[in-house]
């Protein structure tokens, strides 16, 4: 009996730490494009990113090393730089990049575009077959991506190409790490992604000319709210998502992928003043919908060979027959 009521207070604390989380998860996630709009209106984008990768790599990577994680090996040193180069200095600098020109509201639709392109790398490279559902899901998501850049919509055009090319490359990144033997701690995992992607992006940084063009004092205080909470996006963010990844199914961890969006949408309309029309939020709920139909058709069991980097896409597709 006491061990009935034992397990019974265990299950509603557990409760407790996944609601948290997936709160987490939609709120740091979702309000990446208007942090990032806002740290660069003052910040060089290429800079900005790379540093935040940089500080929050060695929070996260000593934090899980003062918890008691192993230090990697060379091998998971590999993997880190191969997926850090991919999602964070090609995927966030290119769409970081691309927000110069275009709104945060659109590029936070944009990133209903990953698990899309996930599914088709997956496919394409490893072969990953997607159920019926799944397949319906592509379909219905690029739909929904197609009404937003549709002829006379008044985007940038060379903006969105560099935010989707951002896309693509995270997509790959999110289809080789389970293949490439990254740490199986995520906080280390993360933390070697973001300080190679760094350390790589501010390589990138100096030689675009960033560094020189760089005036501390001329850089507003909105530019430095938005890159503090990039660096909170990271570590509290891609921490929950952890938590998630070793806790619940596949299908809640990813959730956030079909939330953002809409948290990035409201936010760019809050913050921002970004207008909102009719056939965004058509073309958001429509993507939404094809990204819920990727995301859930695996649905047993914690995603134990997840990483935050990878926002969990491309980890689990393997498996199905």
């Amino acid at each position: 009996m006491a061990s009935t009521a034992s397990a019974s207070k265990s299950s509603g604390k557990f409760g407790f730490r996944i609601a948290l989380a997936l709160a987490a998860t939609y709120l740091f996630f979702g309000s990446g494009p208007a942090a990032a709009s806002a740290a660069i209106k003052t910040l060089p984008p290429f800079l900005m990113v790379a540093v935040r990768g940089l500080v929050a790599g060695v929070i996260l990577t000593t934090w899980a090393l003062i918890a008691g994680a192993t230090w990697p090996t060379w091998r998971e040193w590999r993997a880190g730089a191969a997926i850090g180069v991919l999602i964070l200095t090609l995927g966030s600098g290119a769409g970081t990049y691309g927000q110069l020109t275009v709104a945060s509201s659109i590029a936070g639709t944009l990133s209903a575009l990953l698990p899309l392109f996930a599914a088709v790398l997956g496919y394409v490279v490893f072969r990953e077959r997607l159920p019926p559902q799944g397949i319906a899901g592509l379909v219905i998501g690029f739909l929904g991506i197609g009404l937003l850049l549709r002829p006379g919509s008044g985007l940038d055009l060379w903006g969105v190409a560099v935010i989707i090319g951002g896309q693509i490359a995270w997509a790959a990144g999110a289809e080789f790490a389970p293949h490439l033997g990254l740490p199986e701690e995520p906080r280390v995992a993360a933390g070697l992604e973001l300080m190679v992607g760094g350390t790589v992006l501010l390589g990138i940084a100096v030689w675009w000319g960033e560094w020189a063009r760089l005036d501390l004092g001329s850089v507003s205080t909105a530019s430095w709210v938005g890159f503090g909470w990039f660096i909170v996006i990271a570590v509290v963010g891609f921490t929950a998502f952890g938590y998630l990844t070793q806790n619940v199914s596949p299908a809640i961890a990813t959730t956030f992928s079909y939330v953002n969006p809409i948290v990035a949408m409201t936010l760019g309309w809050l913050i921002f003043s970004e207008p909102i029309t009719w056939r965004m939020i058509i073309a958001m709920l429509i993507s939404a919908v094809g990204v819920f139909l990727i995301v859930s058709t695996k649905t047993d069991g914690p995603g134990k060979t997840r990483h935050p980097m990878t926002s969990g896409h491309g980890h689990r597709r393997r498996e199905m027959g």
